[in-house]
């Protein structure tokens, strides 16, 4: 079971795949707050296709064609988002939104 409230997951057993789509698809909605990381990064985060992992990947926002790369060196079933440390805005997205997490 998975409870949302006031932007926060709470769960009581359950499936983590279910959880990590609930979780996902809430980030993206803008239901759950959204986690503000350090304001001159940008990073990649990556959910491989039939995995429950996100990979994340920092870079300097001066670095902002690399970022580009190592987004788009990620394969189209995947789950692919570039997002702005400083606001944690979205700038790019690939894949199913309900798998970032």
């Amino acid at each position: 079971m998975i409870f949302v409230a006031n932007g926060e997951v709470t769960r009581s057993k359950g499936d983590q795949v279910a959880i990590e789509t609930c979780t996902g698809k809430a980030l993206m909605d803008g239901n759950l707050k959204q986690k503000t990381f350090d304001p001159k990064s940008i990073f990649v985060v990556n959910h491989e296709s039939n995995s429950i992992y996100n990979d994340i990947v920092k870079f300097d926002k001066s670095k902002m064609t690399d970022a580009v790369k190592q987004f788009n060196n990620y394969p189209i079933n995947d789950s692919t988002i570039l997002i702005r440390g400083a606001d944690s805005q979205v700038l790019k997205k690939k894949g199913e939104e309900k798998f970032v997490a």
